[in-house]
C-alpha cells in the first residue's frame, strides 16, 4: 500500500514539473554599469643617441718638415739629397719648390742648395752640381743617398764615408737640357734616382725626425724681415708676406724665382726658416788637389727659427756628424720648428744675420 502511495507522489510531482515548463519565464534586468578606464601609458626610457661623428685618422707627419703625409708608404723610404747649383747662370732653378726641405750652404763666393726629397719627388730638378765635404756631415744622420754632378776624388771619398750612397752623372737618371751652357745644364729626376739606388742596393732606411716640429711658442718676437750674410758680399733677404703667409726670398734687390719645365716662373718662398750660425773654415785637400770652403756643424752655436712673421732664438748642438743637430731654447728645452716647407741656412759666424 505504501509502495503505491510513493509511486503516486512521484507521478504527481512529474506532472507538476511538466506543466511548469510551459510557463513564460519572467526575467528581471539588472542595470549594467560600464566603467571606462583611462588608457594606461607606460613610459619608455628615453634614449639619447650621440651625434654621428666621423673620426678621421690623423695623417702621419713628415720627419723632414713636419707636414702631414697623405700616403704613409712614402714615409718608409730613403731621403734623396740632390746638390743644386746657385750660380747666376743656374738661376732660376727648377724642382726645388717640390722638395720637403732645402739646406743652403756657402761655397766659393756664393751658396749652393741641398734639396731633400723624402715623401716628395721631382721629375725635373736642377741644375745639379758637385758635392762638398760639409754636405755629407749634414746628411749623415738622415741616412740619405746623395746625387751630385761629380767632385774631386778626395771629396768623393769623404762623402762616401758620410752618406748611404752617391749617384753621379748617369743616364737616364740625369740629363742635359738645352738653353743653358755646361756646367749649369745638368738636371735629374728623383724617381729615376730612387730606381737606381734600388738597383745598387743602397740602404732604403727612412730618416729619423730631423727637428722638434711644433708651433711657435707664445710671446715670440715679431720678425718680418731676415737678412742673411753668407760672406763675400752674398746676402739673401727673406721677407714675410702677410697675404700669402710665407717668406719670400729676395736676392740682389729682386725676388728670387723658380722655373717649371714649361718655362713658367714663380716666386721662391718658404714657410719656415731655420738658421744655424757656424764657423767657416777651409778644408785642406791632399797634395795635388784643391782645398775647399767648409762649415763646421759639430759643437754648438746660435740658432734661430722664423715662422709666421715671428722669431725664436736658442742654440744648436751636436757632438759628432753622426748625430742630429739639436735645437734648444734658452731653458734647454727643444726649440719648436713649425711644420711647413722648410729652408735651413748654414750662415758663417763671421758674418751672421740681422732681422727686424
Amino acid at each position: 500500500m505504501r509502495r503505491h502511495w510513493a509511486l503516486f507522489v512521484v507521478s504527481a510531482l512529474l506532472i507538476i514539473g511538466a506543466c511548469s515548463s510551459g510557463v513564460e519565464e519572467t526575467t528581471t534586468s539588472v542595470p549594467t554599469t560600464t566603467t571606462t578606464l583611462a588608457p594606461t601609458t607606460t613610459a619608455r626610457p628615453t634614449t639619447t643617441r650621440p651625434p654621428t661623428t666621423t673620426t678621421t685618422k690623423p695623417r702621419p707627419p713628415s720627419p723632414i718638415n713636419g707636414l702631414p703625409v697623405e700616403d704613409e708608404a712614402l714615409l718608409d723610404r730613403r731621403v734623396i739629397a740632390v746638390k743644386i747649383d746657385n750660380h747666376a747662370n743656374a738661376r732660376p732653378q727648377s724642382g726645388i719648390e717640390r722638395a720637403n726641405a732645402i739646406i743652403e750652404v756657402p761655397v766659393e763666393g756664393i751658396t749652393r742648395f741641398i734639396a731633400l726629397f723624402h715623401s716628395a719627388d721631382a721629375e725635373y730638378l736642377g741644375p745639379v752640381r758637385s758635392g762638398r765635404p760639409s754636405d755629407g756631415r749634414l746628411l749623415n744622420p738622415l741616412d740619405a743617398t746623395m746625387a751630385i754632378s761629380g767632385g774631386q776624388n778626395w771629396v768623393i771619398g769623404t762623402l762616401n764615408g758620410q752618406v748611404e750612397g752617391i749617384i753621379g752623372e748617369v743616364r737616364p737618371a740625369m740629363f742635359r737640357i738645352s738653353g743653358r751652357s755646361a756646367p749649369h745644364d745638368l738636371y735629374t729626376n728623383t724617381l729615376l734616382l730612387r730606381d737606381l739606388a734600388d738597383e745598387r742596393e743602397y740602404s732604403d732606411t727612412p730618416p729619423p725626425p730631423w727637428f722638434h716640429f711644433a708651433e711657435m711658442p707664445v710671446g715670440t718676437d715679431r720678425a718680418s724681415q731676415v737678412v742673411m750674410n753668407f760672406g763675400n758680399g752674398f746676402v739673401v733677404t727673406w721677407t714675410w708676406d702677410p697675404v700669402v703667409k710665407r717668406y719670400q726670398r729676395i736676392f740682389a734687390g729682386s725676388p728670387a724665382n723658380y722655373r717649371d719645365q714649361e718655362g713658367e716662373s714663380q716666386p721662391l718662398m718658404a714657410d719656415t726658416l731655420v738658421v744655424i750660425i757656424a764657423d767657416r773654415y777651409t778644408e785642406q785637400a791632399p797634395a795635388g788637389q784643391t782645398s775647399v770652403p767648409a762649415m763646421d756643424t759639430t759643437g754648438s752655436g746660435e740658432a734661430y727659427v722664423f715662422a709666421g712673421g715671428k722669431m725664436s732664438s736658442g742654440t744648436w748642438s751636436r757632438e759628432s756628424a753622426d748625430d742630429l743637430i739639436v735645437l734648444s731654447d734658452g731653458g734647454g728645452e727643444p726649440m719648436p720648428v713649425p711644420p711647413g716647407y722648410l729652408w735651413v741656412s748654414i750662415v758663417p759666424t763671421q758674418n751672421g744675420i740681422t732681422f727686424e
